[in-house]
């Protein structure tokens, strides 16, 4: 199949009149099937990248979203499209633009609602908002194949040290999670507490472990699980 092959051009070839008539495969034996954004003359190459990103998606199962592909990561390292971008690179200048162009989109109040409600139902629908979004700014500055999303998701890791790109885009520039230095094994860091349902009454990790040793009358040396999240 060459890679300019319409769905439409492919179906023929096989003899179905709908994508769902036939059982498509590829590597690792991901189905193939039609993706949200295309229609019968968009390319197979686009089918089959877009369904390899979701299965990567799926696959880093449940994140923070400043660590997802969309943010130009995935997981605490840089986004990698495994040769996908084909080491293709936006040029500075046109990429400060794009960044600026998607803090427009992202930030409207239009946006901001859809995204809210995203969140709150469906995170599927959530990256497929903001993957429209970046197609919508991309096709704007001229690049409109499938795999220049993973030439603008990789940009970040290709300007690592560029600290005027890395402030352009919000969930770069307000982005400090990082790995960390912690071990198994290293003692408990002690931080401060605050109450959601009254933020003036503060305490420490420490002294609400003790309490709740007290109150629920346990163990001087029994487990402590700290579970945490974001709730920004």
């Amino acid at each position: 199949m060459k890679d300019n092959t319409t769905i439409k051009a492919f179906l023929e070839q096989i003899g179905a009149k709908k994508f769902n008539e036939a059982e498509m495969y590829i590597e690792n034996n991901l189905k193939l099937y039609m993706p949200w954004m295309c229609d019968e003359n968009s390319k197979m190459s686009e089918v089959i990248s877009f369904v390899r990103r979701k299965d990567n998606e799926r696959k880093m199962g449940v994140m923070t979203l400043m660590l997802f592909p969309s943010s130009g990561k995935l997981g605490f390292g840089n986004y990698d499209s495994k040769g996908r971008s084909k080491g293709r690179v936006i040029d500075r200048d046109t990429l400060k633009k794009i960044y600026v162009r998607e803090n427009e989109l992202r930030l409207s109040n239009e946006v901001q609602e859809m995204m809210d409600r995203c969140v709150l139902s469906n995170m599927d629908e959530y990256a497929n908002l903001v993957e429209t979004i970046q197609r919508k700014v991309l096709k704007e500055f001229g690049y409109e194949e499938e795999d220049d999303l993973e030439v603008f998701r990789e940009s970040l890791g290709k300007f690592t040290d560029d600290e005027e790109i890395s402030s352009i885009p919000y969930y770069s520039k307000y982005n400090r999670a990082n790995v960390g230095n912690l071990k198994v094994g290293d003692d408990m860091v002690d931080v401060k507490l605050t109450s959601i349902e009254n933020p003036s009454l503060q305490t420490s990790l420490t002294s609400f472990y003790k309490e709740q040793i007290e109150k629920r009358n346990l163990k001087k040396d029994c487990p402590f699980v700290v579970i945490a999240g974001s709730i920004t």
